[in-house]
């Protein structure tokens, strides 16, 4: 048995990653983004005698960012979620029948199941043997 040093607790594991609800966020973003655009075209002729009327071009640019982001993140939790109801539909299935194949048994001790040439990642390199 082993003692922990005084003063020191034991590890825990790492828990599970939490899964961000990444729609929500590029929603609200998007929304803030058009706020903000809104503002700035309101008060564009004060921004553009000092020289700042490029920021309306920014909000705009953020809103149409944001469209993008969320078809984005939309389409990968679409995704996300038909893997994880594929993986439950083949956890529910259980192990598939038929019969199960046993490797064919080596004729010689160190041959190879398949012949030289059936190698798909041999090179002309890795193929030549040393004289």
């Amino acid at each position: 048995m082993t003692k922990q040093p005084r003063g020191k607790t034991p590890l825990r594991p790492a828990p599970e990653p939490i899964e961000p609800n990444a729609v929500a966020m590029v929603d609200g973003l998007t929304i803030a983004w058009a706020v903000a655009f809104v503002v700035m075209l309101v008060l564009h002729g004060p921004l553009s005698s000092s020289g700042r009327g490029w920021w309306v071009w920014t909000g705009a640019a953020g809103i149409v960012l944001g469209f993008f982001g969320m078809w984005y993140c939309r389409r990968r939790r679409a995704a996300i979620l038909r893997h994880r109801a594929a993986l439950d539909a083949e956890a529910a299935a259980g192990p598939t029948a038929g019969p199960t194949a046993e490797p064919a048994a080596e004729s010689e001790a160190g041959a190879s199941p398949t012949a030289p040439g059936d190698d798909p990642d041999a090179t002309p390199t890795n193929t030549a043997k040393a004289p």
